[in-house]
């Protein structure tokens, strides 16, 4: 994996939002090995380290949460997991393309190439997916967690593809940049729900498009409220204070006790959400042993965070009309997706 330099021009300090320069150590044309970006106008330097800007306010960071989530992608990333091709119950192809037929016509008419931003992309199959879809486009996957250094290895023989390790409440980025940009299940997991989603709304450009998934409040959706009472009941809000990998044994040993009655959660809530999303989306389990390491992902992804906050339809409805967009589609349970309108 090698940073290009095209990447430089949507790069901004995450401290006081100036451009950063590059102080190489190892160039070849537009592909930059290691180096350093330095700000032009605070002066703070960041490090490229193993192709990947470390573009982080280290004193802004919740190092809880960066732990946290580290350990979370890196055991994706080792088979720790839902088996590959699944990310939270969906099959990631088909759900990055039904994402794509949904919220992101704008990007197959555009004429000129347009960047893309996946704001806390975890393993970056989602980031990958989306390159691949939009070949004429550029993608930039954006994370705070260590896992990004073996999501950029992964990934990075994708030529529209950037990585940049850094965090959604200060965006790296430089505002308006993107034509599109994606936050799945990321900005309620940060000190404050709305300041993170303003932070990457002022990413998007005119005429642009948010996709945001957000947990639901309490009572809006049976799933999350399953879920929302297997962290704050059955867990006792105790998975964001222990160690990440007692927690994870933790949550195998749920998954075990409570098969039956997960497996029974789980069927029901599919025949639900299949008459709302299409069908193709989510998986088909050909064994429980497959069923139990998708529920042990999804456990561990739902009782392990600090922050996790739930919004009301209306609140976030709110956000979107106050940061210039257009009342978002709120037809799939908890996702919002609305154009920002033109100036």
């Amino acid at each position: 994996v090698v940073l290009q330099r095209a990447l430089l021009t949507v790069l901004r300090c995450p401290g006081c939002g100036s451009p950063v320069a590059l102080t190489p150590s190892a160039t070849d044309g537009s592909l930059i090995e290691s180096g350093t970006l330095k700000c032009s106008g605070c002066s703070r330097s960041y490090a490229i380290i193993d192709s990947v800007p470390q573009m982080l306010v280290k004193n802004n960071l919740d190092r809880r949460s960066v732990t946290g989530f580290s350990f979370q992608w890196r055991a994706r990333q080792t088979g720790a997991g839902e088996d590959p091709g699944v990310i939270y119950g969906y099959r990631i192809p088909q759900f990055v393309e039904w994402m794509s037929q949904t919220f992101f016509g704008h990007l197959d008419t555009a004429t000129q190439q347009q960047w893309i931003l996946d704001a806390g992309c975890g393993s970056a199959e989602k980031s990958a997916e989306l390159a691949v879809r939009y070949p004429q486009h550029q993608v930039v996957a954006l994370d705070q967690s260590t896992a990004i250094k073996q999501a950029a290895a992964r990934f990075g023989d994708i030529a529209n593809l950037h990585f940049v390790r850094g965090d959604v409440l200060r965006p790296p980025l430089l505002g308006g940049a993107f034509s599109q940009v994606v936050s799945i299940g990321v900005l309620h997991h940060t000190r404050s729900t709305q300041a993170a989603f303003e932070m990457v709304a002022d990413l998007v450009g005119p005429a642009g498009g948010l996709l945001v998934w957000l947990y639901p409040r309490e009572g809006e959706d049976s799933f999350w409220d399953g879920l929302y009472r297997q962290r704050d009941c059955h867990f006792a809000g105790l998975g964001s204070k222990l160690p990440r990998p007692l927690v994870m044994a933790w949550c195998r040993a749920y998954v075990k006790v409570f098969s039956n009655q997960i497996k029974s959660f789980l069927v029901r809530e599919h025949k639900r959400n299949c008459q709302i999303f299409p069908p193709e989306i989510y998986p088909v389990f050909h064994s429980r042993a497959e069923m139990a390491r998708s529920a042990v992902f999804l456990s561990f992804d739902n009782v392990m965070p600090r922050y996790q906050f739930r919004h009301g339809r209306q609140e976030v409805i709110g956000w979107f009309e106050a940061g210039g967009f257009g009342t978002p589609d709120t037809s799939y349970p908890g996702f919002f997706a609305a154009m920002r309108a033109t100036p």
